[in-house]
């Protein structure tokens, strides 16, 4: 049993709202909480997250992110809270490199387009 409390002694930072905004404010993921009722509680959820309280048990934990190039990638997913924050460090440097990934289809797809534009 995971709780509120737990997730915030493993960020570093509490309470809760300030340890989300951190994750979003000084990283290129987001992390959100999973509820046992299966309610998502994001960063910018300042009312859900000021009705938690640090025994609050969580379900699950997600990360996800999107590319800031103007496309439209986008790219999340979630791991059940159990404890094991190995799994959601995995689940964070999995992100990245989906975004490593996909920023070097970009790279590819717009070194192309230009040769065409090129060759036309």
């Amino acid at each position: 049993m995971t709780t509120v409390q737990d997730f915030c002694d493993h960020i570093g930072i509490a309470p809760v709202r300030t340890a989300l905004r951190a994750i979003d404010k000084y990283n290129t993921e987001h992390v959100w909480l999973v509820l046992e009722d299966g309610t998502r509680v994001y960063y910018h959820d300042h009312d859900k997250l000021d009705a938690l309280t640090p025994d609050t048990v969580l379900k699950a934990l997600g990360v996800g992110g999107i590319a800031w190039d103007g496309s439209d990638w986008e790219w999340g997913d979630e791991i059940p809270a159990d404890g094991n924050w190995n799994d959601l460090d995995a689940l964070r440097e999995a992100f990245h490199d989906a975004l490593a990934e996909h920023d070097q289809q970009q790279l590819l797809y717009e070194v192309n387009e230009a040769h065409q534009r090129d060759e036309l």
